[in-house]
Parts: structure tokens; sequence; C-alpha cells
């Protein structure tokens, strides 16, 4: 039991990191007129996908098995990673922040 207590210490700090990454990255890279209206963007597809996700693995659990679910996970969040790798490449190259 204690290495799960070690792996959710490690995950959380990690989500951490990410989400502050994220919402900075996101009001940095528009307008200053239109900060607010991406951070409030942003929190709809968050808060979307914080619902929407478990119960999509959870429907695809009770088809198909657990391990489906979490392979359907696992695949999503490398596409997620290779697309935020391929956009933000993009997006930063040559470009300074609007500060």
């Amino acid at each position: 039991i204690g290495m799960v207590y070690a792996a959710s210490v490690v995950a959380c700090f990690g989500f951490g990191i990410c989400m502050t990454s994220l919402m900075s990255f996101c009001t940095m890279t528009v307008d200053p007129k239109f900060r607010s209206a991406a951070m409030g963007t942003y929190q709809a597809i968050y808060s979307i996908g914080m619902f929407m996700g478990p119960v999509l693995v959870g429907v695809i659990a009770d088809l198909m098995g657990m391990q489906a679910g979490i392979l359907f996970a696992a695949l999503l969040s490398l596409t997620g990673m290779l697309l935020a790798f391929v956009l933000l490449k993009r997006s930063v190259v040559n470009e300074e922040p609007n500060v």
C-alpha cells in the first residue's frame, strides 16, 4: 500500500505542474483582451473531459472489460501528448509571449 501512496503523491505533483503550465500557456499565447475568454474555454473543455472521461471509460470497461477501458484511456492520453507536442512546437517557434 506504500507504493500506492507514493505513486499518488507523484501523480498529484505531476498533475499540479501540468495544470499550472497549461493555464499559463493558455494566457501567454492569446491577445491580452481575450485572456478571460481563453481561460473560460480552457476550463469548459477541462470540465467536460473530467465529467465525460470516467463515463466513457466506464462504458468501454462494461462492454469490453477493464483492460479495454484502461487501454482506451492510455491511448487517449498518448494521443493528447503527441498532439500537444506537435501543436506547441508549431505555436512556440519564434514567438514571444504577449505580456
